[in-house]
């Protein structure tokens, strides 16, 4: 905790309350207190500042785990507002000395602070000083590699003083809707008039969702893990791509059996962008195109790689049963397994750091597919969370919903189980 105290701090400049009258004297029954924020960490490395309040660089100096580590560095990752009041806002201004910095915060809280705010300026002096990440309810957004992940929860409230006539800070918290969601009725949290019940009901579904799919994404397996950290060998890389390129292919399969199981014009109109997305609309355009140049960025044959020849039978087999599992499941189980939507854009952003880290012999134009993934990530998760929230509001489908998840990423687990037990030893690159 870097502070506790609410605007103003204690004791407050123009308050002659009895705590603030005994604070200053120094009455040791009440200490001064710092504006409230805290700062989390998963690792004790990288940090997720909460708010930055008009002290923070008094708290940054007292809590030696957030002083820099180098000449010009910080252990903050990302800090995230959850509001725009000046309170929780203005401690922003006081980190502007060229450290790039990564606030989280909802598009109502962003547009309250910088619109038409001169102060704002100061943050963006240069290209890339402050980069701002979109919240959505129920789309947790990762923070770094440390572990950490912000979720954020609608709670209402008026805009701050100096945003008089905008709109409120954070979409309503009765029967609330998820950005991105559209059509029909496939957009509504606790779709039933937003009841209390409903509410609970749907909220502990999506973290049922988010926990389930988060402890089995392949992220996790030995393999993504050697990936990362930059354990691979080049032979190890070019077998990776050649492998989860036939997985691509299966994608826009997948994708036309769920456009097919629905009557709703309005949801096929959404979905069918997935398939123009990764097949394109003319060749040599799309992600199965930007695939091929990744795999020319490795130093594969891209035309070897478009015909699947070397694809292990393993590989095959597991992306292979994907498309068949969502010709059985019903609508919302298929929507369902493609949820793993939800973690993926954050495992991109980590994934291109790590190969222009540890790979850089590989053409950084290679990585297009890697980099588009991260935005169409995060608005197709929120497309699909909706939907499934919306349309699963029964104990017994939502079970299936889950189910259909954790089948979705053992798959993704099985792919990279085959490309370890065809070679393990050469994919080891040596030290």
């Amino acid at each position: 905790m870097l502070g506790s105290a609410a605007g103003g701090g204690l004791p407050q400049w123009n308050c002659g309350c009895a705590n603030c009258r005994a604070a200053r004297r120094g009455d040791g029954r009440v200490r001064p207190r710092r504006e409230a924020s805290a700062a989390v960490s998963a690792d004790g490395v990288r940090w997720l500042l909460l708010n930055a309040s008009p002290d923070v660089r008094t708290q940054l100096a007292r809590c030696a785990a957030l002083h820099p580590r180098g000449v010009r560095d910080t252990p903050i990752a990302a800090i995230a507002l959850s509001s725009a009041e000046l309170d929780h806002t203005l401690g922003l201004l006081a980190l502007r000395e060229g450290e790039p910095l990564l606030v989280l915060a909802t598009d109502r809280v962003r547009r309250a602070f910088t619109t038409d705010n001169a102060l704002y300026r100061v943050l963006e002096r240069r290209p890339g000083q402050t980069r701002w990440r979109r919240l959505v309810p129920g789309a947790p957004v990762a923070v770094a590699d440390g572990g950490l992940a912000v979720d954020a929860v609608p709670a209402g409230g008026k805009p701050p003083a100096y945003a008089h006539g905008a709109p409120e800070q954070h979409e309503p918290a009765r029967a609330r809707r998820f950005a991105g969601a559209r059509g029909g009725r496939g957009g509504r949290v606790g779709g039933r008039g937003g009841r209390d019940g409903d509410r609970r009901m749907s909220a502990a579904f999506v973290e049922r969702l988010r926990r389930e799919g988060s402890r089995r994404y392949h992220d996790r397996h030995p393999f993504h893990v050697r990936m990362h950290a930059g354990r691979l060998s080049p032979d190890a890389l070019r077998t990776w791509v050649r492998n989860r390129y036939y997985y691509q292919t299966r994608i826009p399969v997948k994708d036309a059996l769920i456009l097919a199981k629905s009557d709703d014009p309005a949801f096929r109109r959404t979905w069918l962008r997935r398939i123009v997305e990764q097949d394109g609309r003319a060749a040599g355009e799309g992600g199965l195109a930007l695939w091929l140049r990744l795999a020319a960025a490795v130093g594969c044959d891209p035309a070897a790689v478009a015909r699947c020849d070397d694809v292990l039978p393993g590989v095959r087999r597991a992306c292979d049963r994907y498309p068949a599992l969502v010709r059985d499941w019903s609508l919302v189980e298929a929507v369902a397994s493609s949820l793993t939507e939800c973690f993926a854009p954050e495992l991109m952003a980590r994934r291109i750091a790590a190969w222009e880290r540890h790979y850089p012999w590989v053409d950084p134009a290679g990585l297009a597919y890697f980099r588009a993934r991260v935005a169409a990530g995060r608005r197709d998760a929120g497309e699909a969370l909706a939907f499934v929230v919306a349309h699963a509001t029964t104990p017994e489908v939502q079970d299936r919903c889950v189910a259909a998840l954790v089948a979705k990423t053992a798959i993704l687990w099985e792919l990279l189980d085959a490309l370890d037990a065809a070679a393990p030893e050469p994919f080891e690159r040596a030290s």
